[in-house]
């Protein structure tokens, strides 16, 4: 099962506080997935997951990629939790200022200090930590 197309439009919502950081769009996304779970409730309790992995390899989000494959039963889901790496990849499509050149790679680490100091995240198993290295 190809599960990209419904979890692109919620990729970018995720990264949407990087996105007022950027004034060109990337041409590469790539991020490394552990585990895509849905819930049927907005608050996302009682996750089912539907893809899990230990050692996932980097995805490109832009180059329409597959994230996993698995099966959920039929219903609404008003929730869908994607555990990521900490760091997300991407290259620029144009430059921006001196630090983002177009065509090269950048990593960004996400949940690590900056914004994030004093923030904390839960994965899907329960474990908890904080966003401060």
């Amino acid at each position: 099962m190809k599960i990209v197309s419904r979890f692109y439009l919620m990729v970018l919502l995720t990264f949407y506080p990087f996105a007022l950081h950027a004034v060109t769009t990337p041409t590469t996304i790539f991020m490394k997935v552990y585990q895509v779970a849905v819930s049927n409730n907005a608050l996302c309790t009682n996750p089912v997951t539907i893809f899990k992995t230990d050692t996932p390899t980097f995805v490109d989000f832009i180059a329409n990629p597959t994230l996993g494959s698995g099966s959920i039963a039929a219903g609404t889901y008003n929730c869908v939790i994607i555990e990521i790496e900490s760091v997300v990849k991407f290259k620029p499509q144009a430059n921006v200022g001196v630090n983002c050149v177009a065509g090269v790679e950048v990593s960004m680490p996400i949940c690590s200090g900056g914004d994030y100091s004093g923030k904390t995240y839960t994965l899907l198993d329960g474990t908890t930590g904080d966003c401060s290295g």
